[in-house]
């Protein structure tokens, strides 16, 4: 699996808000920038096959209207769509369209116009989406009802939490996967939002053997890093999962 990092960054960053593509054809959330950002790294919309949603807060799902509009106007509509989320997805996203658009009035309008397909997992449910398997596990973000993913694609495993503080449910979920793209919006921890970088250092030693990439990331000195299975990355960086 080879994943392109769209988005680093949060809402107060130069770098677009936290987005990573899988092979060119699973895109993991919607935030602010992330059409732009697929444009620059020369994918678009006719690219994806897959939508993932970890949660509907805007710096993660504010551009999913943005992206179903221009894949619309581009006519690649005869190329199906699935979408990925949270109990509530297909509602979410058939308000966020109207009150931008005022054209879809229903999920029969959206099918129709766009050959889309809305997949909600709950915690410990699992789609097969084109070669990938998807499994939804519920992280800890505020009340949200907020999910951390694994994809799976062959022997090769990949982690994400979204926004999410660290937890037992989560905690017991690393070694499900050899890579990790985890958010860390401050140096330290926002009791029940998210995950600290500090929180970061110390799993990359606890579980030496997994890779964690340091994603919604703020602005902050990351000069206390020196291990070397936690990466930060930028905006537009790659690495394969081996």
């Amino acid at each position: 699996m080879r994943v392109r990092f769209i988005g680093t960054g949060q809402m107060a960053t130069k770098r677009r808000c936290t987005s990573f593509v899988v092979d060119d054809s699973v895109l993991f959330d919607v935030g602010s920038g992330t059409v732009g950002g697929l444009v620059e790294n020369g994918l678009d919309t006719r690219h994806i096959k897959i939508i993932v949603i970890s949660h509907f807060h805007g710096d993660h799902f504010g551009d999913i209207v943005y992206f179903l509009h221009r894949r619309s106007m581009q006519g690649n509509t005869d190329v199906p769509l699935t979408i990925i989320g949270p109990l509530g997805l297909q509602k979410k996203v058939i308000e966020f369209f109207n009150f931008l658009f005022g054209e879809i009035r229903n999920y029969s309008d959206l099918a129709n116009m766009m050959n889309i397909k809305f997949v909600e997992l709950e915690d410990r449910k699992k789609v097969i989406a084109e070669d990938f398997e998807i499994e939804a596990f519920r992280v800890v973000h505020s009340t949200l009802n907020a999910n951390g993913y694994i994809i799976k694609s062959g022997e090769k495993t990949l982690g994400y939490t979204g926004d999410a503080c660290i937890s037992d449910g989560l905690l017991a979920r690393i070694p499900d996967a050899k890579s990790w793209i985890m958010e860390a919006n401050e140096i330290m921890r926002k009791e029940n939002l998210h995950i600290g970088f500090g929180e970061l250092i110390g799993l990359a030693d606890t579980f030496k053997t997994i890779n964690f990439y340091a994603v919604h990331r703020n602005d902050y000195d990351i000069s206390s890093n020196n291990q070397i299975n936690l990466i930060v990355p930028l905006d537009n960086d790659e690495f394969v999962v081996k």
